[in-house]
C-alpha cells in the first residue's frame, strides 16, 4: 500500500517573501532569468484574473484611509493654542 502525503501549507508560508529573505541565484544565464520574469508575469497575470475586484476594493480602500487620516492632520493644524481649561 503506498501512502500519499498531502501537505498543507498556509499560502503565508509559502509566499512569506521580503525583500531581504529573496534569494536569486547568481549564476542563472540570460535565459534563465527572463523565463523566471516571464512565469512571475503569468503568475501576476492569473493572480488580477482571479482577485482583480478584490483588489481594487483594497486599493479603494487604502486610498480612502489615507484619505481621513490626511483630512484628520490638517484638521489638527486648525487647533487654536489657546485652549480653556
Amino acid at each position: 500500500m503506498n501512502a500519499r502525503f498531502q501537505r498543507d501549507y498556509p499560502i503565508e508560508i509559502l509566499f512569506d517573501w521580503s525583500p531581504g529573505k529573496i534569494e536569486i541565484p547568481s549564476d542563472w544565464t540570460p535565459f534563465q532569468a527572463d523565463e523566471m520574469i516571464t512565469t512571475l508575469e503569468l503568475i501576476e497575470e492569473k493572480i488580477w484574473i482571479l482577485y482583480e475586484n478584490d483588489l481594487m476594493e483594497l486599493v479603494r480602500h487604502e486610498l480612502i484611509v489615507d484619505e481621513q487620516f490626511e483630512d484628520d492632520l490638517a484638521a489638527s493644524t486648525y487647533i487654536e493654542d489657546d485652549i480653556p481649561f
